[in-house]
């Protein structure tokens, strides 16, 4: 199974300066697995707790999957044919240390990982 390791920082998240979303993914011919933070550490006035919060760990894929209800129509990773998509901020979670210490080996190892997992049955 080939896949594509990518990674994209948006600056000014809300519109506020210092303030990123940093968005991993896996890209293969059946779908995508992503991993995103939003990262407020640049920003000196952020006003809750935690400076870099766990967004999300998603799954896009081309076909439907299970009881997936969620679909993307267009797809952020998949493009104009859309997706099908289910995702979970809280096993994004797990991830936060990894990115903490800019280990994006250990990101990007994971989002492999899942996406060997997620996609290993289809024919």
């Amino acid at each position: 199974m080939r896949t594509a390791r990518f990674h994209q920082r948006i600056p000014r998240l809300d519109n506020v300066d210092g303030a990123y979303r940093d968005t991993f993914w896996v890209l293969g011919e059946r779908g995508a697995t992503v991993l995103m933070f939003f990262d407020y550490r640049e920003y000196p006035d952020w006003p809750l707790g935690e400076k870099v919060l766990a967004a999300d760990f998603g799954i896009h894929s081309v076909k439907p999957r299970g009881n997936w209800d969620d679909i993307f129509d267009p797809c952020d990773f998949l493009g104009e044919s859309g997706c099908h998509y289910s995702g979970s901020g809280l096993h994004a979670m797990h991830y936060l240390p990894a990115y903490l210490a800019d280990d994006q080996e250990t990101i990007y190892s994971a989002l492999e990982a899942a996406y060997r997992d997620e996609f290993s049955d289809d024919n």
